[in-house]
């Protein structure tokens, strides 16, 4: 699929994606202009999409290299937490901000950080907290996304 990377080229491979993370131990992390946090134990789904050059799969690999220099919200919760798994799906149209409601609306889904990775947009946050991982089954089934491991 083709997307637009903001200068009226289209790109390949956008659209939208969950990665999951664990934190092992509950911890104090900064996070950008953002502030302090505390961040319980747990794990942490951040939804966010792709559409830039590269798309989708380019910014998944992003998020798997460490971040020396953090650009994104979620850069620094990957300093402290493990990618446990990353779902995608391929469009022309962002779905992040639907993805993120839906993720707000499953059982035990909190926001820890209002405004994580929603800076530029209306919802509360596009990063959940969640005591137990959610089911790629559970996952799969909201997102009809392809899991990337």
């Amino acid at each position: 699929m083709n997307g637009s990377n903001g200068n009226g080229k289209r790109t390949r491979g956008s659209g939208t994606y969950v990665l999951v993370l664990r934190l092992p131990h509950s911890r104090r992390l900064a996070i950008g202009k953002l502030g302090r946090f505390y961040l319980r134990s747990g794990y942490y789904c951040y939804v966010g999409s792709g559409f830039g050059p590269g798309g989708v799969l380019a910014r998944l690999s992003h998020h798997f290299r460490p971040a020396r220099h953090p650009h994104w919200h979620v850069d620094y919760l990957r300093k402290i937490a493990s990618i446990e798994a990353a779902w995608y799906a391929m469009h022309e149209k962002t779905q992040e901000h639907r993805w993120a409601s839906i993720l707000g609306r499953m059982p035990d889904a909190s926001i820890p950080v209002p405004g994580f990775g929603s800076s530029d947009c209306s919802c509360p946050s596009h990063m959940l907290y969640f005591s137990a991982r959610p089911t790629t089954n559970h996952l799969g089934r909201l997102f009809r996304a392809r899991p990337v491991r």
